[in-house]
């Protein structure tokens, strides 16, 4: 359900409740499901050029954003194994004389799932069109940054596969699981695997080596506002405080490390009385997976 969208899941972070308890009020500027003012504008087909029978590519509308908002900037973060652009998009306020606080939103990990890159497209376009209408939106953007990165694999996406397309020391094998790369707890499914898993060629390699892949490094340079990357266009000085990992299968919600024990209990219990969660942002989770929400949190 695109009119869910990812912002009512940011609570999942360990960080400061404050900035999530305004993310999570953003969150809630979404459910109402309201029609976009151009909701023709949200058709795109492919990724990029590589597809020719697209007249309107997801980078094609990244762009035409980016254009005509100066809230709006796209932001080329990294290069695939098969020359791809991994691009983001960066709503709200742009530079700072101090660190500007940002949510980072990843989309895509795993290219076969369809779905997400249009929900992404849907929750910016809402965001644009909130900012200009909306006092909480206008006033949470004016001093914060929303970051998407729609599609962080897309080779996986072109070719509509899991992983990323890292060539593997096989003839015509490949793939990485993104969602495996990263550096924490890296190779945690070989560590608690009764069979070692492949590092290369399987739905969950994990890689040679944490954070071997290109689109990993480009994530990684995101959260951390890489300045200093040689494979990214990032500029600015922001702070990350909530970042998501978005997928459209499990039809649940996960928490990051170190949340307290009863959060744990109200969002991922089976029982979806909201009366058992304590905090507001927690029954929020609850409603979100009563309603049917499939995100995940990184």
């Amino acid at each position: 359900m695109a009119c869910l969208c990812w912002l009512l899941f940011s609570g999942c972070s360990t960080h400061p409740r404050d900035f999530v308890t305004q993310v999570l009020e953003l969150g809630e500027t979404f459910k109402d499901c309201k029609p976009l003012d151009n909701p023709e504008q949200n058709t795109f087909c492919g990724y990029d050029k590589v597809i020719e029978r697209c007249e309107l590519t997801l980078l094609d509308e990244m762009e035409s954003l980016a254009s005509q908002y100066d809230f709006v900037t796209k932001i080329h973060i990294g290069t695939t194994h098969e020359a791809r652009e991994i691009a983001a998009i960066r709503i709200g306020t742009q530079e700072s004389v101090e660190a500007v606080p940002q949510v980072v939103l990843v989309g895509t990990q795993h290219g076969g799932e369809r779905l997400v890159p249009e929900i992404a497209i849907r929750t910016i376009r809402r965001l644009i069109q909130n900012y200009q209408s909306d006092p909480l939106t206008n006033s949470f953007l004016s001093k914060s940054s929303v970051v998407f990165i729609p599609v962080a694999n897309p080779d996986g996406f072109f070719h509509e596969t899991r992983t990323n397309r890292r060539p593997c020391n096989k003839p015509d094998v490949y793939g990485v699981d993104l969602n495996r790369n990263h550096s924490f707890m890296w190779n945690y499914s070989t560590t608690y695997s009764p069979v070692p898993i492949e590092p290369c060629g399987v739905a969950i390699s994990p890689g040679p080596y944490a954070e071997s892949e290109p689109e990993t490094v480009a994530i990684m340079d995101v959260v951390n506002n890489d300045t200093s990357s040689v494979t990214s266009d990032l500029t600015g000085d922001f702070e990350t405080v909530v970042v998501m990992n978005v997928h459209t299968s499990g039809a649940n919600v996960t928490t990051s490390p170190g949340v307290d024990s009863q959060l744990d209990r109200c969002t991922l219990s089976h029982n979806l009385d909201r009366s058992n969660c304590t905090q507001p942002d927690q029954a929020i989770w609850v409603q979100s997976r009563k309603e049917g929400g499939v995100v995940k949190s990184a």
